[in-house]
């Protein structure tokens, strides 16, 4: 399990290697082309929370850090939906407990 750092505070979210390796993916991609986004993190992103959202753009600090080495190719169709769903009105959603989300989730 890997987690993401967000904010100037850096609050960690526990999220799955993979899971984490494709949101880093699809994040950069937004980023790189200066497009903020919601992102809602599902499954107890924070202790006690059910889904919690959070803005990703430029300024504010993130940071990924992996448990494990990276293995294996990214899906390129999971990334596609995790970018479409963040340049909808939802936002990109994933679920922090699980490697690979039902698409109803990321889309």
């Amino acid at each position: 399990m890997g987690q993401l750092a967000y904010g100037f505070d850096g609050h960690h979210y526990v999220i799955d290697d993979r899971t984490l390796r494709h949101l880093r993916a699809a994040v950069f991609a937004k980023l790189r082309r200066r497009e903020p986004f919601a992102l809602t993190l599902r499954g107890g992103a924070t202790a006690g929370s059910a889904a919690e959202t959070l803005w990703i753009e430029p300024a504010i600090p993130l940071r990924f850090v992996f448990d494990a080495e990276e293995s294996g190719p990214l899906d390129r169709a999971w990334l596609e939906r995790l970018v479409a769903a963040a340049n909808s009105a939802g936002g990109m959603s994933i679920e922090t407990d699980v490697s690979e989300p039902p698409l109803a989730l990321v889309g």
